[in-house]
This record gives C-alpha cells, sequence and structure tokens, in this order.
C-alpha cells in the first residue's frame, strides 16, 4: 500500500515512480477517487476508496513485472504504455475493455479456472484486456465477427495469438474457448 498525506494524495514517498496527479473527483457525487499512475507513461485508476485504488496500483504494477516476464505479453504492455487508457478496480470478476470509452475494468482478485481444467491468474486477465486495447481498429473490425468457439474473431484473436502463448510462457493455464469454468478469489493477481 503506498502512503497517503491525508488530503487525497500520496506523500513524499510516492516519488519512488508513483505520484498522484489528481484528487478525489466529485466524491460527492460518485464516491470515486482517481489518481494517475506515472511509471513511463500515464494512466488514470478509479476504485471505490483511497485505500482500494492505492491497493488497485500496486496490483497493476505487480502484474505489470509478472506480465513483462512473458516475452507476448512485454510487447503487448509496451504498446500499452503509450496510451491514456484508463483503468477501473472492479470486484466481480467481469474483466473487460470498453472501446467506446477507453476503458479497462480489472478484477486484481479474481482467478479463472479454464473449461479445459486450467488456472488463470488476475494478471493474465489484465494481458487479455491489455491486448484488446492495443488492437486497434483490427479488435474493432473482428468483435463483429461472430466466432462459435470463441464468441467472436477479435477473441480468437486475442487468446490464440497473445494469450495460450503468455500463458504457457508463464506457466500458466490456457483456453480453448472464450468461457471458464468458474472464476475464484486470490490474495495476489499474479496467483492461479
Amino acid at each position: 500500500m503506498f502512503p497517503m498525506d491525508g488530503q487525497g494524495g500520496f506523500d513524499e514517498a510516492a516519488q519512488q515512480g508513483i505520484s498522484a496527479i489528481g484528487a478525489m473527483d466529485d466524491y460527492e457525487l460518485s464516491h470515486t477517487y482517481t489518481w494517475s499512475v506515472v511509471h513511463h507513461y500515464e494512466r488514470t485508476f478509479s476504485g471505490d476508496s483511497a485505500m482500494e485504488t492505492s491497493d488497485g496500483i500496486a496490483d497493476y504494477l505487480a502484474s505489470e513485472k509478472y506480465l513483462s516476464t512473458s516475452p507476448t505479453m512485454a510487447g503487448v504492455i509496451g504498446k500499452f504504455e503509450k496510451g491514456t487508457t484508463t483503468i477501473v478496480l472492479i470486484s466481480d470478476g467481469n474483466d473487460r475493455y470498453d472501446p467506446a470509452s477507453n476503458t479497462l475494468y480489472w478484477d486484481p482478485h479474481s482467478a479463472l479456472a479454464t473449461t479445459s481444467g486450467g488456472r488463470q491468474s488476475p494478471a493474465l486477465g489484465l494481458g487479455h484486456e491489455m491486448t484488446h486495447e492495443t488492437g486497434g481498429k483490427t479488435a474493432d473490425r473482428l468483435a463483429g465477427i461472430p466466432d462459435q468457439a470463441y464468441d467472436n474473431a477479435e477473441e480468437r484473436r486475442v487468446i490464440v495469438n497473445y494469450e495460450t502463448p503468455a500463458a504457457n510462457q508463464l506457466g500458466e493455464g490456457t483456453r480453448m474457448d472464450h468461457s471458464c469454468d468458474h472464476l475464484y478469489g486470490v490474495s495476489s493477481p499474479t496467483q492461479y
């Protein structure tokens, strides 16, 4: 957890690569705290509380470090870092990327059991959504093409070309579809 200065921002210890650029946005209306993380790029995070947001930033950075050990995901992260996508921390396991609002929704404590018996970390789920975000017009076009096993051609592109190689490189389970057997909670985003 990152130390807070009592005024909605990080204290001097935040100079280790993380700084609060924003403060609470419309607290009275939305009760959502929003900060940006400076880590080679600017990224906006939001959660239901200051503590949840700072914990989410730590989870994000741990996930990024973990994913970077995969050559496949290192390339995705490099491309993702050039953008300014908003990351919203969620707790319902419904990870997704919304291209209309350029928002990535991520649950850092929801792991996935594949339909073939494998297990995947929340970090790999983040990498999956990052891959959608970096897909650009190709992703938009492929999302409209139905695919029986993967729901649509965009999910097939992400799972077959990025998620599966990364899962193999990280020692995680792989998927043969866009489904899961069930989601389960983990204490760390790199756990599976």
